[in-house]
């Protein structure tokens, strides 16, 4: 699940101690997803920036 890594990675990125849990009954406003509900159907147009190069994007400088 890609979510949870990304979520992983992002807790590990900003130093917070909270573990990520995949729960695949949870619920989202209340209905439960299933599949590729929230994934953009084929004809999306996608952007090139991937989660490491927006991370490094939102790193301030000290």
């Amino acid at each position: 699940m890609k979510v949870v890594v990304i979520g992983r990675q992002y807790f590990t990125e900003i130093n917070d101690p909270h573990t990520v849990v995949a729960d695949p009954q949870a619920r989202y406003f209340g209905a439960l997803l299933t599949g590729r509900v929230l994934v953009p159907g084929e004809s999306a147009y996608l952007g090139t920036t991937n989660f490491d190069a927006w991370m490094a994007a939102q790193r301030k400088p000290v």
